[in-house]
């Protein structure tokens, strides 16, 4: 029972997956202003507050939706753009620290919820408990089902977020890449947002060495 519950999770997680990425197929709504950016960010820290409360995966999802939607439009004029990009860089290491911080970096994966908990006494496996007689093995055995609940949640809950982070983190680490290898000399203002944000070291040497090798080729 143990495989089947990891199934159901892995075939959820790569559905969320899925509907994250689907506004990348659009095409362009036109040109992308600050005003655009700073409405639809305060919808996304809106839904990403509604995450960190309440540990909502779908409110994440529609957050990196409308993040990853604001791709769909063209490049706003010379003037417009250096303050369109450190708003777009500020929002996706938004979004990615979000994810971090609710990230269970010691989680067990291996420890897998059951489908069923086994009945006490000689009541078959996944019995409704009104059927158990004795109050006190009754007791028992809707504690048993309690728990196993909250770890079937919380199991399903980091599964789907780890998937989301993997997926995020790299999908971050090429948009800024993007973003910021044509203009070198602004560098310095990308540094400032990821120490901002308390960006994974990790995450941040990658970032700087594609930089860096993008920078040589120019």
């Amino acid at each position: 029972m143990k495989i089947t519950f990891f199934l159901i999770v892995v075939t959820v997680s790569l559905f969320l997956l899925g509907a994250c990425g689907e506004v990348r197929e659009k095409q362009p709504m036109g040109t992308l202003t600050k005003k655009k950016v700073e409405m639809t960010a305060k919808e996304i820290i809106y839904q990403l507050e509604i995450f960190k409360e309440r540990e909502d995966i779908q409110a994440l999802t529609q957050a990196i939706v409308m993040l990853k939607a604001l791709n769909n439009y063209e490049r706003p004029d010379t003037n417009e753009w250096p303050s369109v990009r450190k708003n777009l860089a500020e929002l996706w290491l938004r979004v990615i620290q979000v994810i971090d911080k609710k990230v269970d970096k010691a989680f067990n994966f291996n420890d897998v919820p059951t489908m069923n908990i086994a009945a006490p006494g000689s009541y078959p496996s996944g019995i409704a408990s009104e059927s158990i007689s004795n109050p006190e093995l009754r007791k028992q055995y809707e504690q048993a089902i309690e728990s196993n609940k909250i770890k079937a949640n919380k199991y399903m809950f980091q599964f789907k977020l780890k998937s989301i982070k993997d997926s995020m983190f790299q999908e971050a680490e090429d948009y800024l890449v993007a973003l910021y290898s044509e203009c070198p000399e602004e560098i310095g203002e990308l540094k400032k947002l990821l120490y901002l944000y308390e960006s994974d070291k990790l995450f941040e040497n990658r970032l700087d060495k594609r930089l860096k090798e993008k920078y040589n080729d120019f």
